[in-house]
């Protein structure tokens, strides 16, 4: 996603503190300056791009947001963000565990589609000066706590939402509240009231524990280095599936992990069919998860950790993993030109 082509229709905030008993809610919407622009810019990518983002659809009969923005225009926009800001505030008093923050929705457009962006900014605590004048003359700049600082460009929002304004579909950022003594994802579930799927790096988790689960049961006198060079031709086999087709067919992958093991390959199969998550490849929408499955770290009992690109793994001329007979392992990195001290 290029970040320079969303274009900015409108913006306003919301400030939804339970704590303090009462909403303040905006009636007009927010000047967008250059850096403003580029904070909105750079938090929508982060959630458009995000592997944590789930996929979803409204329960239209039920939910209260789908109704609002059944009638969206450019024209409306103010009063469907007070509504919309009403509705998460009702939620938040009923239940305190909901962190205290700016609401702030977002018009955009990208390639033509106009989305909504409601983006919860949940407060952070920092600090800042407080200067204290003084009768006498002994001034003080005092440094003290503030509770309701935004997140910054460069931090995720635990709580967001990106609306298609045409199709209604989202995609939607969450974490657990407690909510009635239960950890609840009040968000999707209470707030936009909306179906999810997994992430695709819940995913990419269910994917792993399925193997090694499988791993454990079959093979349970495996020792720590037989279970680390499991798990490194594991991250092998998802980073060439990920190379080759830029997608992760799940049964290819446990067929390449367990291609000696017909019946172990079966197992970790239904394990992951349990969730559904077979039928269609899993599709990173960021490149972070290439370059993690695109280096094995490998760190040993003395304490020495290694960084090695998938390529150096697999070539036998750039390092070897010798097994010594009493039981050691000896790791030998070969034709090194030159070092860097970090």
């Amino acid at each position: 996603m290029d970040k320079s082509e969303i274009h900015i229709i409108g913006s306003i905030a919301h400030i939804l503190d339970a704590g303090v008993g009462a909403p303040f809610f905006s009636n007009q919407k927010l000047f967008i300056g250059s850096d403003f622009s580029e904070f909105l810019r750079e938090h929508i990518t982060k959630i458009a791009t995000s592997d944590d983002a789930k996929a979803c659809s409204f329960y239209e009969n039920e939910s209260r947001v789908f109704q609002i923005l059944k009638d969206f225009s450019e024209e409306n926009f103010v009063s469907v963000s007070l509504d919309i800001a009403a509705h998460l505030f009702e939620i938040m008093k009923e239940n305190i565990d909901i962190p205290a923050a700016d609401l702030m929705l977002v018009h955009y457009k990208y390639h033509e589609k106009e989305y909504l962006a409601i983006l919860k900014m949940n407060y952070k605590v920092g600090f800042t000066h407080q200067s204290q004048p003084a009768d006498d003359g002994k001034d003080l700049v005092d440094i003290i706590p503030f509770r309701a600082l935004l997140p910054q460009s460069g931090q995720k929002l635990s709580e967001a939402a990106i609306i298609d304004l045409e199709t209604k579909t989202l995609s939607v950022v969450e974490k657990k509240f407690t909510i009635n003594g239960v950890k609840t994802n009040y968000f999707s579930k209470m707030f936009l009231n909306c179906s999810s799927s997994l992430s695709p790096k819940s995913k990419l988790a269910i994917v792993n524990r399925a193997i090694e689960e499988v791993r454990d049961d079959f093979t349970p006198d495996l020792d720590t280095k037989q279970v680390a060079k499991e798990r490194m031709e594991t991250k092998k086999a998802i980073f060439r599936e990920l190379e080759k087709t830029g997608t992760i067919d799940v049964p290819k992958v446990i067929e390449k992990v367990f291609e000696d093991s017909p019946q172990m390959a079966q197992a970790a199969k239904e394990k992951v069919e349990k969730y559904n998550i077979d039928k269609a490849p899993i599709a990173p929408k960021s490149d972070r998860v290439a370059k993690k499955y695109g280096t094995q770290v490998v760190a040993t009992d003395t304490g020495v950790e290694l960084k090695i690109p998938m390529d150096q793994y697999e070539d036998a001329n750039a390092i070897e993993f010798i097994q010594e007979e009493d039981g050691r392992l000896t790791i030998v990195i070969k034709n090194v030109g030159s070092i860097v001290a970090r």
